[in-house]
């Protein structure tokens, strides 16, 4: 700061004879360099702000200059905000043809031209202009390895035969009857009947018990009878505790009745849970409650176990070679161990903000087909609702699909064909054996399911 300025700041800030403090001399200067001020501009913010505050002795002090200097950025914030086109996202779905805006907003004259193009965003908003990812640094550069001690494989010289990796069906569909937000009360009740009916059988064959030996819980009876339920509680918090723990019989044994339990002769030997089903041997003399004798142990599952024939055709199947087909394959270089699986994993989103080339996917389904990669995930979103150009409609179908599709039917499906089909295509061609696997994100344009696993981000 020239020595005419620190005479001009003393003019027009200190008061009386006395100079102003070297603090507060360096916040002034900091204001000035910040915001590109004139002493003349400072002085008249300062007195905007005293006005403005209601402040009537214009005494200056680190702490007042530092409030005037947040009043002056959040003044400015505010004068950009005022001028930058904010975009309006607007989800569609798979069916709902593309709209095409050119840059003219609706109900307006058409002499007025608004600046929707992604670069003119990027100006208005000082950004820094983004790079070609073709352009980009460190191409390729590996960021970390988990048990670098291993040696990685030797991708080899030409494509399996046969696929590596196959998907098989191992759930209990009877398991997935459940409907994500779509579950009425009858069929959950229904479903939830079954599995105590269902656990009564387990425990039958595994103690080994006749049919005369189960009965219902809240039925009065002088016999003793083994009863199978679900632990609830009659509480109003829902708590768990030996004075609120209620039996629920299915519809088909108990009516679907609920029993308060009497646990006292387990002598606190017990542990249960809110939705477990437990099978109990007992007696109801007086009807009102089911007194416990003992707790019956519900068999575990069975141990996860593969026959050595089912071992040695996995084996067989990751050496490049399909077993079902040749049964004297299996024979062929049983003493070679097969090469590991490659499987390369990707997240979208998988284009820049300002285009719609999809430069990340090829470059990932390039080097799938370049490695000879045994699968493929990618996550999405593929066709993200939330891209610039996706909620404004303000792109282009590509050459070889203008001349084939109507604009006007067009759809987002319609755009997923033409940008993502064909680099999985590529890949498919170049590489037969792989596996492609797709999980949808709630982003996705286009996507059918309702609920789907999301990656944790």
């Amino acid at each position: 700061m020239a020595e005419a300025d620190l005479q001009e700041l003393n003019e027009k800030f200190a008061t009386g004879n006395n100079e102003l403090e070297p603090d507060v001399v360096a916040e002034l200067q900091s204001i000035m360099r910040m915001h590109s001020l004139s002493v003349q501009d400072l002085f008249f913010k300062w007195e905007s702000y005293c006005i403005k505050m209601d402040m009537d002795e214009m005494k200056l002090s680190v702490e007042a200059l530092r409030t005037l200097k947040k009043d002056i950025q959040d003044a400015l914030e505010r004068s950009n905000r005022s001028h930058q086109v904010h975009i309006k996202s607007e989800k569609r779905s798979g069916a709902t043809p593309l709209t095409r805006v050119k840059g003219n907003v609706p109900s307006s004259s058409p002499d007025f031209k608004s600046p929707l193009r992604i670069e003119n965003q990027l100006d208005s908003m000082n950004a820094i202009p983004a790079t070609s990812f073709n352009d980009r640094a460190n191409a390729g550069e590996v960021i970390e390895y988990l048990n670098e001690h291993l040696k990685p494989a030797e991708p080899p010289i030409a494509p399996y035969a046969e696929q590596r990796i196959k998907f098989t069906a191992s759930s209990d569909l009877k398991k997935l009857n459940y409907k994500t937000l779509a579950m009425k009360l009858s069929e959950a009740s229904e479903i939830l009947d079954d599995r105590i009916d269902e656990f009564m059988g387990i425990v039958q064959g595994h103690h080994q018990l006749d049919d005369d030996a189960f009965g219902s819980a809240a039925a009065q009876s002088t016999a003793e009878i083994v009863a199978v339920g679900r632990i609830a509680s009659d509480s109003a918090e829902g708590k768990l505790n030996a004075a609120s723990l209620v039996l629920e019989t299915s519809r088909r044994t108990g009516g679907g009745r609920r029993v308060p339990l009497n646990l006292q002769k387990l002598n606190g030997r017990f542990q249960v849970f809110p939705g477990q089903i437990v099978a109990l041997r007992g007696i109801n003399t007086a009807g009102t409650e089911f007194a416990v004798h003992e707790v019956l142990e519900i068999p575990l599952l069975p141990n996860a176990a593969s026959a050595p024939s089912a071992i040695e055709a996995h084996r067989q199947r990751l050496r490049g070679g399909d077993s079902s087909a040749d049964p004297d394959a299996m024979d062929t270089d049983t003493d070679d161990e097969p090469a590991p699986l490659n499987i390369l994993f990707g997240a979208g989103p998988y284009s820049a903000d300002d285009n719609l080339d999809f430069e990340p996917l090829h470059a990932l389904c390039s080097a799938a087909a370049d490695t000879y990669a045994d699968a493929l995930v990618l996550l999405g979103p593929f066709i993200d609702v939330d891209h610039p150009l996706i909620a404004t409609g303000d792109f282009d179908l590509p050459e070889d699909a203008a001349d084939n599709v109507d604009p006007d039917t067009a759809t987002l499906a319609t755009l997923f064909k033409h940008l993502i089909t064909p680099a999985l295509a590529r890949l498919a061609a170049a590489n037969p054996a792989v596996t492609i696997v797709l999980v949808p994100s709630v982003r996705d344009a286009v996507a059918r399911h309702a609920a789907w696993p999301q990656d944790p981000r």
